[in-house]
Order: structure tokens, then sequence, then C-alpha cells
């Protein structure tokens, strides 16, 4: 008896660490970040406590993580700047290390640990949404220190990572809202979805728009299609109209307001720096010629002094051709693993990842996101025990 109590205190204490931790996710003006440093003592307390459980279905990932690692300590032979290299792979290294710990978790507590992930994030997201706007709007003391030259950034340092933080909790926003069971609580979760629409919109950011009309476009298609009957299919329409008319008033509202209009049309187009970036990635591609294996980790933007602004320019150039194939395999397995479970489980958390997820890939067209803490989050919920989620859908 003693120990089933002390077991139930340990799994309590262990969701609130984590609720608080991942609260902590939207507040990166620092780095390291306190998320970062919390995530160490997280990761140090569950080989401790033996809090972590794998299963066969994680080999491949586990090995493909293994040799994208080894093509980078490769490439580290050759790279110019050393310090700069080994700070890169270590948080790198870093990343990985929280996904492989993230599935551990999953595996171990299920639903319990899902649940203070999802709600830490959500509450992190809600808060960084909210100061970001906010600030926009000049209603907080020192509003430029939320801005980067007139975009909402909340508690990031960069507007292009603050909008896309923000899209899966607006998705989760919209699962929340479909699952509530009372009128009140529905119009709370839409205006939240509004919220979190808004402050994306605000970043200014196009990777983040197109990020996000992806994400919704993919997630809306997969929402439909696994209605498990006819009148949860016409629900789930007629919420999709709901969301549309919000859309429509967002428009409306944005028609009205000069300064945001002007800032939109602006933004839309291409910008000033667009060709220097085009260039990085030529120049950071020629250097394949010489070098197949790459230049090493975060070599890329000594090439021409500028980051490549692009995913697979980065990985390409740093960590070669093997290490190109080897993560775009990881990242192709990853994404069909949660679009099978998505179909066949029907977890509209599976919905959720399998929408951002390819939402992130489009906007890593043009922006480097390996290092992005929600990306491997988004990359570690679709490797949970496939067998849990088949027992409960029994």
């Amino acid at each position: 008896m003693f120990s089933d109590s002390k077991h139930v205190v340990e799994n309590r204490f262990l969701y609130l660490l984590i609720f608080i931790i991942f609260t902590l996710s939207g507040w990166v003006t620092l780095e390291p970040a306190p998320f970062d440093l919390s995530v160490i003592l997280l990761f140090l307390i569950c080989c401790v406590s033996s809090s972590l459980t794998y299963r066969s279905q994680l080999t491949l990932p586990f090995i493909l993580i293994w040799l994208f690692l080894i093509s980078n300590g490769i490439s580290m032979y050759i790279m110019k700047d050393s310090f700069l290299g080994i700070y890169y792979f270590c948080i790198t290294f870093f990343l990985v290390t929280f996904w492989f710990m993230v599935i551990g978790l999953l595996n171990t507590f299920e639903k319990s640990i899902e649940r203070a992930i999802l709600n830490g994030y959500l509450l992190s997201g809600t808060i960084s949404a909210i100061i970001g706007i906010l600030a926009f709007l000049q209603l907080l003391p020192h509003s430029d220190t939320f801005l980067f030259l007139g975009r909402a950034k909340g508690l990031f340092q960069d507007p292009n990572v603050f909008g896309p933080f923000l899209i899966p909790v607006a998705v989760l926003s919209i699962l929340r809202f479909e699952a509530a069971l009372t009128v009140k609580k529905k119009l709370l979760w839409l205006f939240l979805f509004a919220t979190l629409s808004s402050a994306v919109f605000l970043s200014f950011s196009r990777g983040a728009w197109i990020n996000y009309l992806v994400s919704f476009i993919v997630f809306f298609f997969l929402w439909t299609v696994v209605s498990t009957n006819k009148s949860e299919l016409i629900r789930r329409n007629i919420y999709l109209v709901i969301i549309f008319l919000l859309f429509l008033l967002g428009f409306v509202f944005i028609l009205q307001s000069t300064n945001i209009l002007e800032m939109f049309e602006n933004r839309f187009g291409l910008q000033n720096y667009d060709n220097d970036r085009f260039a990085s990635q030529l120049n950071v591609l020629n250097i394949l010629i010489d070098k197949p294996f790459g230049v090493g980790p975060g070599q890329s933007d000594s090439i021409s002094h500028l980051s490549p602004h692009s995913l697979y320019i980065r990985i390409l150039g740093e960590n070669g051709i093997m290490g190109f194939f080897i993560f775009i395999t990881f990242l192709a397995i990853t994404w069909f693993r949660s679009l099978y479970l998505s179909i066949f489980i029907k977890n509209p958390l599976y919905l959720l990842c399998t929408a951002c997820l390819l939402g992130i890939f489009v906007n890593s067209l043009v922006i480097d996101t390996i290092h992005w803490r929600h990306f491997w989050l988004l990359l570690a919920i679709p490797w949970m025990s496939e067998k849990n989620e088949i027992e409960e859908t029994r």
C-alpha cells in the first residue's frame, strides 16, 4: 500500500514538473532558455527513476538519428570554426536527447504525461500570444521589448519562430473546442483559437503564414476524412463553417486597419534581403562539389556570412549528402507513421502532428528549423507505443 502511494506521489510530482517545464517552452529570450536547463534536470530525474520506456518500433528511427549524429561528427573534422561547430552540435544533440526523453516518457506514462505536455505547451503559447498582441497594440509597458521592427515576437527572439510555435497550439485549441461539452467552453476555445491565429498573423512572418495555411488545410482535410460516422462528419463541417466565418471577420478587421494592411502588403512581397538569401544558399550548395561530407555543424553562416535560411540547404551543406538523406528519411518515416496512425488509430493528437509537421516541412524551405524545440516535440509524439494506442480503441 505504501509503495502504491509513493508511486502516485512520484507520478504527480513528475506531471507537475513536466507541466511547468513545457509552460516555460514559450520563453526563449535567453540562451540557454529556462526550458533547456529544466529539460536537462528532467532527463536526469528520468534516468535515475527509470521513467523511460522504449519499444521495438523505435529501432529504425533510433538508428537513423544515430547515423545523423555520426554524419555530424564526420563533417566536424574539416570545419573551420571549431567553437561554433561544437556549440551548434551540442544544441542538436540536446534536442535529440529531448526527443528521446519525450518518447520514453510517453511510452511509460501514456495519457497522464501527454496531458501535462499539451497543457503546458497550450498555456505557454497562450501567454506568449497575448503578450505579442498587446505589445503590437502598444498596450504594455515597454511594448517594443516584445516586438521586432514592429512585428510581434512575444517572448521569443525572432517573429519567424514565434509565429510557427503558436500553430500547433492553435490546432490544439480546435481539438479542445470540438471536445468541449458546454457552449461556454466551446466559445472559450474558439476565442483562444482566434487569439492564437491573430498572433501568428501579427508576427508578419511569411514562413509562419505558409506554415499556418498548410497545417490547417491538411488538418481540416484529415479531420473530416477520419470522421467515424455521419453525425460526426456533419458536426465537423458545421465547425468548419464557423471557423471560416471567423477568418472572414478577421479579414474585414484587417481592411479597417491602415497600419496592419500596409505592413501586410509590405511583408507579403519579396524583401530586399531575399536575393542575398538565395545567393547564400547557392554558395552552400557549391561547397558540396569539393566537400561531399559537408563543412561541419553551424558552418554554413561563415561561407557567405549569412544564414542559408533553409533547413534542407543547411543540412546538405553542413552534414553532406549522406547526412541529408539520413535526416530526410527520418523525417519521412515519422510523418508517414503519424499519417498512418491518424487514419487507423484516429487519435486527434496524430492529426495535429501530421498537419503541423507538414506545415513545418514547408516552412523549412525558407528558414532553419532544426533547432526548433516544438519541431522535435512533434517528431516525438508519433513514436508513442502503437500497441497502447490500439488497445485504447478497442
